[in-house]
C-alpha cells in the first residue's frame, strides 16, 4: 500500500527530501492521527510498518508536483469533459485537471490513493470538493478543504481542550463564517489562533499546530469538531480506512520509499 500526499506547503500536509527526511505537518498528522483510529486494528497488527508513515506515504509539494507533472505533458489525460467545463468556474477547472494529472501520476508510479489538501479562502470549501471529486473519480483519495482555512479545525480542535477560552463567534455554528481567509484581517485564522496560544496578536509555531493536533488526537476532542468542512474530510478517511481494512490497498512495505 502507497499513498500520494500533495499540499499548498511544508507546514500543512509536510515535506519530505533528502535534506530533512520526512516530516509530517499538522494537518498531515491529523489526517494520519485519525486514519490510524479508522483502520481496522487488526490490519494494524498484521501490517505494524503502517503506524510509520513513512513506509507508505510520499509527499510532493505543489512546485515538485508541477516538475515531475509538466502542464503539457502529452501523456496525461484531459482534466475533465466539456460538460464539467462548463459547468465549473476557472478556480474549479483548474482543481479539475490537478487532481486528473494526481491520478495520472500515482497510477502510473504504484501508489493507491491520494491525498490532497487546499485551504478554500475567500472560495467555498464545497465547490472545491466537487471539482476534486470530478477529477479524482472514482480513484480512492481524501480532500482535505478547510473552511476557509486549516486554522479553523485547530482552533476548533484547541477550544474542545480549552473550553474556559471559548467565545460566542468561535462556535463550530458559525466558526467558519466568522473566520476569513484574507490573513491581513484581524479575523484571520492565524491570528485568532495565536492570541488564544499567546493571550496577545501573533501567529502559532509550526510546532504548536502541532501540539495541539496532538491533544486533539490523544483526548480524541477531534470527535467532538462540528465543523462542516472538518466532518466532511472525515468521511472521506473513513471510506479510504475501510479500503484499507479490507485489503483492497494490498499490505505496507517494510521499506521506506
Amino acid at each position: 500500500m502507497r499513498a500520494l500526499l500533495l499540499g499548498e506547503g511544508n507546514s500543512d500536509l509536510g515535506s519530505q527530501n533528502t535534506m530533512s527526511g520526512f516530516r509530517l505537518g499538522a494537518i498531515g498528522e491529523l489526517f494520519f492521527g485519525i486514519l490510524r483510529d479508522k483502520v481496522d486494528p487488526s490490519y494494524q497488527d498484521e501490517n505494524p510498518a503502517f503506524l510509520n508513515p513513512e513506509c507508505w506515504m510520499q509527499i510532493l509539494s505543489k512546485q515538485d508536483f508541477h516538475n515531475f507533472v509538466p502542464k503539457k505533458d502529452p501523456r496525461a489525460p484531459k482534466s475533465s469533459t466539456p460538460k464539467l467545463e462548463k459547468k465549473f468556474s476557472k478556480t474549479q477547472q483548474s482543481l479539475v485537471a490537478l487532481a486528473v494529472k494526481m491520478v495520472h501520476y500515482a497510477k502510473e508510479n504504484g501508489f493507491d490513493f491520494c491525498v490532497f489538501f487546499k485551504d478554500a479562502d475567500q472560495s467555498k470549501s464545497t465547490e472545491l470538493l466537487d471539482a476534486l471529486q470530478a477529477g479524482f473519480r472514482s480513484y480512492g483519495h481524501v480532500a482535505l478543504v478547510p473552511q476557509p482555512t486549516s486554522e479553523v479545525w485547530l482552533i476548533s480542535g484547541y477550544l474542545k481542550d480549552h473550553p474556559s477560552q471559548m467565545r460566542g463567534e468561535l462556535k463550530d455554528a458559525i466558526l467558519e463564517d466568522y473566520v476569513t481567509g484574507n490573513d491581513n484581517s484581524n479575523r484571520s485564522g492565524k491570528r485568532i489562533l495565536g492570541k488564544l496560544l499567546h493571550g496577545k496578536d501573533g501567529e502559532p509555531t509550526g510546532a504548536e499546530e502541532s501540539e495541539i493536533v496532538s491533544c486533539m488526537l490523544e483526548n480524541r476532542t477531534w470527535e467532538k469538531v462540528e465543523l462542516p468542512s472538518f466532518c466532511c474530510a472525515v468521511d472521506q478517511i473513513e471510506e479510504v480506512a475501510a479500503e484499507i481494512g479490507n485489503y483492497r490497498y494490498g499490505s505496507v512495505e517494510t521499506e521506506t520509499i
